[in-house]
């Protein structure tokens, strides 16, 4: 898909400020990732501001070509939003993309030389004074920031920000393969609560015969040990994939999968795989209940509510209805066709010549 317009001056910036730790795990990096690819792709050039990053997410930067700036202040700060507005400056960034909870309306405003695009998750900030702020969850409209923002806003999964990597790789209606049922468990990248060995424990109390289990393991999670004692374990095999360099290349031999209702959860829709949605955190319990409104997914609730065996009860329900799972491959991946951070950056550019004329 091509959306036209002006090509990006190669000499242009995408200044991108967003952290990373156990804490807010890693999915805003990724989908700046997937913002800053985008913005290359148009002949730009990307760099990365952060004060916190886990282990794995700077090789990640580097080997697609952007650069890190190490901040030396606490996340959300005004010595943050002094440092950063001192970067895209000497940087002369055309935009500066601000992604996290912790940047409150005193950090945006100390950002005014640069014109911003905020991605917002749940419009719970008072006032919007960003050129755009950008919600991509499946739940997210325009109206939830009616009357609260001074500028552009870019609202719903449209805009869903994936990598390059799933625009090539969307199945568009997906039809499960003869063999064993090949189910992903993924909890986000950091898991601080190890959900993933609660998963793997009700999956062994199932009665079905043949799975094959991946687990997708982020290079930030705490719990490896335990969990590679819960895998050895299991009555089913189970490979563990830590880090994984092209998801969509992995989902690609993926059946189902059972996983948090995050980033991930854009990720699967897109390719079409069914999935039962496991909640973990209070941010993401709006996104599970969305998706399955919409009938995309199957919900499990809280992971904490929820004993082992009535977890695997859930499993073993998701697992079985193939009817459910057809509905939901066939409209999850017509919702999100991949190419949200084209669209945003297409919007980016437009303003930016209509600002110039």
């Amino acid at each position: 898909m091509s959306f036209g317009g002006n090509p990006i001056n190669a000499r242009s910036t995408l200044a991108v400020r967003v952290d990373a730790n156990l804490r807010i795990g890693t999915g805003h990096v990724m989908r700046c990732l997937a913002l800053a690819q985008a913005w290359k792709d148009g002949g730009g050039r990307a760099i990365f501001v952060s004060a916190e990053l886990t282990s794995a997410l700077e090789p990640r930067l580097h080997a697609e070509d952007i650069a890190v700036r190490r901040l030396d202040a606490f996340p959300g700060s005004v010595q943050d939003a002094c440092q950063t507005a001192y970067i895209s400056a000497e940087l002369a960034a055309g935009w500066l993309v601000v992604d996290g909870f912790h940047f409150d309306h005193t950090f945006i405003s100390a950002l005014h030389s640069t014109p911003v695009l905020l991605i917002d998750d749940h419009a719970a900030r008072g006032t919007y004074i960003a050129e755009f702020v950008l919600n991509p969850n499946i739940f997210a409209t325009p109206e939830m920031y009616r009357g609260r923002c001074q500028g552009q806003i870019l609202a719903g999964p449209r805009y869903a920000l994936l990598r390059r990597e799933f625009r090539s790789q969307a199945v568009r209606p997906r039809s499960r393969r003869q063999g064993p049922m090949r189910v992903l468990v993924t909890m986000g990248g950091s898991d601080p609560d190890d959900v993933t060995s609660r998963i793997l424990l009700a999956i062994s109390d199932l009665k079905l015969p043949e799975l094959e289990i991946t687990v997708l393991c982020g290079g930030a999670n705490p719990h490896t040990a335990e969990l590679k004692n819960t895998v050895k374990r299991s009555k089913y095999p189970v490979n563990v994939v830590i880090d994984a360099s092209n998801m969509a290349r992995l989902l690609s031999s993926i059946d189902l999968a059972i996983s948090a209702p995050g980033g991930t959860s854009l990720e699967l829709a897109s390719m079409g795989i069914p999935m039962l949605l496991v909640t973990m955190a209070e941010n993401h319990a709006r996104t599970a209940d969305e998706f399955a409104r919409r009938r995309l997914a199957l919900s499990a609730g809280w992971y904490d509510q929820l004993t082992v065996k009535e977890l695997s009860c859930v499993i073993e329900d998701f697992l079985s209805d193939n009817a459910r799972q057809r509905e939901m491959s066939q409209d999850g991946s017509r919702l999100i066709d991949g190419c949200g951070a084209e669209r945003v950056v297409a919007a980016m550019q437009a303003r930016k010549v209509a600002a110039a004329v």
